[in-house]
């Protein structure tokens, strides 16, 4: 995946995944690649489009994420599904916070 160097970036954040230290941060320039976030192994980072509504945003993360476990335990799982759990992990985590 690009690394995305020279863009514009900010708010770095971060997250352990499999014990692991992945960076987490906006980038306004992932549109220009047709992305809403993007997942980077080598670098360790994920990288989500900056001006997206909470609920998108949440849904992008745990969908970078679930890139990043597949790399992780060396699964090929069709983007497809990904996309699909991802979108019903974020309904899921939005109806539990709004009763919190």
């Amino acid at each position: 995946m690009p690394s995305g160097k020279g863009t514009k970036r900010s708010k770095k954040k971060s997250l352990k995944l499999f014990g692991h230290k992945v960076t987490v941060e906006d980038d306004a320039t992932l549109l220009d690649r047709d992305r809403w976030g993007e997942y980077d192994a080598i670098e360790m980072s994920i990288r989500l489009y900056h001006k997206m509504p909470q609920s998108k945003r949440r849904e992008v993360l745990i969908h970078e994420c679930l890139h990043a476990v597949c790399d992780a335990i060396g699964e090929d799982i069709e983007h497809k599904t990904i996309r699909s759990v991802a979108h019903g992990l974020a309904q899921m985590l939005d109806g539990y916070l709004k009763k919190v």
